[in-house]
């Protein structure tokens, strides 16, 4: 069943939706104003391809836009998984405007929450059409071509946090439950995956130190044979 929200006072399918918030991000001081959603059929100049979901109109000709600015729009639709193409007036009965059609997450064959019109237009766009009529060819970039929501989400995931944000192998003092005396305080490891090990000897926490030290700089070498024997029994009590 189709979950529907608002974006920016037009109705989209949540999916979509995400997918304009990216693209609204990515052109920047370029305002990007709807001017029609989805589920809006009866809409003759539209041909149906808003009737169900994944279908967006965007202003065009706003005060102030340039063609650079539609190019940016456009570009950046395709770049998130819309077949969006910038309509304009010599083409037919309308004002400039950029008109998108969000692929669906299985590519050119899935209809998914497209109207059958919406979905002819994404088969055109694979196949180097316009999504009009005239099936002309497409007039703007192909580098995108075959790129979903999903798979720009999973080749677009943000960078890992920096080092010192992470959490790190290392020798600590365990302060016991008195907290007080400190008669129970021992020596731990935090393991790379947040787990704690109790360290009993000198001798497991020498083998310990090695450990963090390859954990934190990994070029730093290996821990030998008999350490790395002695490090597997001491990461049997990790919890």
């Amino acid at each position: 069943m189709t979950s529907w929200t608002t974006w920016r006072g037009v109705t989209l399918d949540v999916r979509t939706a995400a997918m304009m918030d990216e693209v609204a991000h990515l052109a920047g001081d370029v305002y990007v104003r709807p001017t029609q959603g989805s589920a809006s059929g009866g809409v003759a100049a539209s041909a149906g391809t808003h009737d169900g979901g994944g279908a967006i109109d965007i202003a065009g000709q706003d005060p102030g836009m340039t063609q650079a600015h539609r190019d940016i729009i456009e570009t950046a639709g395709r770049q998130v998984g819309f077949a969006m193409w910038i309509r304009t007036p010599d083409q037919s009965n309308w004002p400039w405007h950029i008109h998108g059609i969000a692929v669906q997450p299985g590519g050119k064959g899935d209809r998914g929450v497209l109207s059958s019109g919406a979905h002819g237009q994404i088969i055109d766009y694979y196949e180097g059409r316009n999504g009009l009529a005239s099936g002309a060819a497409d007039d703007g970039p192909r580098d995108w071509v075959g790129t979903t929501w999903e798979t720009y989400q999973q080749n677009n995931q943000p960078p890992p946090p920096e080092d010192d944000d992470m959490a790190k192998a290392r020798v600590f003092t365990l302060l016991g439950s008195d907290n007080t005396t400190g008669t129970d305080d021992a020596l731990g490891l935090l393991t790379p995956d947040g787990r704690f090990v109790p360290l009993y000897n000198a001798h497991e926490v020498e083998i310990a130190e090695r450990y963090v030290q390859f954990c934190n700089n990994p070029d730093d070498g290996a821990l030998y044979g008999s350490q790395a024997h002695a490090m597997n029994n001491i990461l049997t009590r990790a919890v």
